[in-house]
């Protein structure tokens, strides 16, 4: 399959949602809530649409060699590759700067689980970089799916995703108990239903039975504006269990995602401006590294310097985000990555596939590439 730009403009858009979330909403911490109101909240959705995307990407790289020999090795080697390295140097930092001021991160979260946080492994802890929550969840995506690839015919593929989303729907009576087992609260989390919706759509894409992707894309615009809307009218709380959560953004964000890809994929929009492609392609630098920027700026700089001026500050503090994280991804990401995959490749013995097979990649917020 041809790589889908669509992909990359839906990673730009849920991307800079998040990082106009955490702008406003840091503000509550470092400005008595000047720039914040209860619909930016609305915002965070951002992160739902990543984890369709998710499913999406899964199921379009993988679904032509699905049955065949390597592909759940490939599989692991690219994800392991696209997650950890670019992640692993931020952690760094952090941890350096945790253990010269334990107290400093995540104290209001029960503190710093550092194990977790350089495995992603499932905690009840927030991981030391915080917005790395959601890598915990896209490598319990992993590790179903790969076990899919591994021990699953083609064929029965759509039957295992249904099963698994029933699987999480029977489990929500039980959501409180299973918090005490962190693995198994995030195995069964609502977030998969997203996922899980996402690898539906990519199946969708794959056989060609995209339909009424406009419709579609303008119904879950109009659905997110209503949402939010409604999130301001009844000045809503900032954070809402993750069933709730779901319940709000899964349905738009499937549309959204639904309705993007399959406008590109039926030909009814084919040009893209490149400066969002290049936006998505960095997508995940950018996730990872605004907050730390966004933190940085409120902390050092906005009291002493702007004078609580928003006028100046946010725009300015935007476009550094997006500087910085770029040049995370030339010099650190795409570099770093690229030499991790490739060493793990050659050490498994995996084969590469050939260059007119090739598809987007999958990372959580990451570029897409032929190849991978």
């Amino acid at each position: 399959m041809t790589k889908l730009q669509s992909i990359q403009i839906g990673r730009a858009v849920a991307c800079v949602l998040v990082v106009f979330y955490h702008l406003l909403a840091l503000s509550k911490d470092y400005a008595g809530s000047a720039f914040y109101e209860p619909a930016f909240s609305g915002f965070k959705a951002g992160v739902d649409i990543f984890f369709v995307i998710s499913g999406v990407v899964m199921v379009i790289t993988t679904y032509s060699r699905f049955d065949k020999d390597g592909t759940a090795t490939r599989f692991f080697i690219h994800r392991v590759s696209r997650i950890y390295p670019p992640y692993w140097g931020l952690a760094g930092l952090l941890t350096l700067y945790w253990l010269r001021n334990p107290g400093a991160i995540n104290a209001e979260h029960g503190g710093v689980d550092i194990v977790a946080s350089w495995t992603l492994f499932p905690s009840d802890k927030l991981p030391i970089v915080p917005v790395a929550w959601t890598l915990t969840y896209e490598l319990m995506f992993y590790l179903v799916f790969g076990l899919f690839l591994a021990f699953l015919a083609k064929r029965r593929l759509v039957g295992a995703l249904i099963a698994w989303g029933a699987a999480i729907l029977l489990a929500q009576p039980f959501a409180e108990a299973l918090k005490s087992v962190p693995l198994a609260s995030f195995l069964t989390s609502p977030f998969v239903l997203e996922f899980v919706g996402g690898c539906l759509i990519g199946l969708a894409i794959v056989r060609g039975t995209v339909r009424f992707p406009g419709p579609a894309l303008l119904a879950g615009c109009a659905i997110f504006l209503a949402e939010f809307i409604v999130l301001q009218v009844l000045r809503a709380p900032d954070a809402l269990d993750a069933r709730l959560r779901v319940g709000l953004y899964a349905a738009p964000a499937l549309l959204v995602v639904y309705g993007l890809i399959g406008l590109e994929k039926n030909g009814n929009w084919t040009t893209f401006p490149r400066w969002m492609v290049a936006l998505g392609d960095a997508s995940y630098s950018l996730y990872l590294v605004h907050i730390l920027v966004f933190h940085a700026l409120y902390r050092i700089t906005f009291g002493p310097v702007f004078g609580a001026s928003g006028s100046v500050f946010l725009p300015l503090a935007f476009v550094l985000s997006l500087v910085c994280s770029y040049l995370y991804f030339l010099v650190i990401e795409r570099p770093v990555s690229t030499f991790v995959r490739l060493r793990l490749e050659r050490l498994a013995g995996v084969d590469r596939p050939h260059a007119n097979a090739a598809a987007p990649s999958q990372a959580p917020f990451g570029a897409t590439r032929p190849q991978e």
